[in-house]
């Protein structure tokens, strides 16, 4: 039994039915940018009303801040045991970090690959690079897994003065 793959049907026929087509693509093109522009002013617009809103509490919370770790600076022998001090709104005091400092990286990588109890410490990434490769394919070069695909595509492209002027409405 026959599978019908597609239905030709009620696909275009002449010029003027694509061309009709092609319209009503750039359309709706045309008023996805304009939505997408008023999204983003829209946007903006809640940003710039949120940092405002923000500020005078960000300029708070900042010189409160360096007036708490002036003190926890100048008073470490308060925050021996227990090292952080417990409020009803947190807590606040020391806390031992560490941080490793590599400096000489081939050096550690070196180290890291001669040795297999460190090469767990080492990320290896390897990228194909495609145009390298179908630059030799091009000039004959076989390369397995690879190979050069050509052949058309069907293409549109609505003038970029539509959708600016589009955008540039939603303003």
């Amino acid at each position: 039994m026959a599978e019908r793959l597609k239905d030709l049907r009620n696909s275009i026929q002449n010029t003027e039915q694509a061309d009709a087509e092609f319209a009503t693509l750039a359309k709706a093109k045309i008023a996805i940018a304009r939505i997408e522009a008023d999204a983003e002013e829209q946007i903006a617009q809640i940003k710039a009303a949120a940092e405002c809103a923000a500020e005078p509490h960000a300029a708070l919370a900042a010189k409160a801040e360096r007036a708490l770790a002036s003190y926890i600076e100048s008073h470490p022998d308060e925050f021996e045991k227990p090292r952080k001090r417990k409020t009803e709104w947190g807590t606040y005091g020391l806390h031992t970090a560490t941080k490793v400092n590599v400096y000489d990286k081939d050096a550690a990588i070196i180290a890291c690959d001669s040795d297999p109890d460190l090469r767990d410490c080492l990320r290896r990434t390897i990228t194909v690079l495609t145009g390298p490769i179908g630059r030799l394919l091009k000039t004959g070069r076989e390369i397995s897994g690879c190979e050069l695909i050509s052949g058309d595509t069907a293409i549109c492209t609505v003038k970029k003065e539509l959708i600016d002027q589009a955008k540039e409405g939603a303003a």
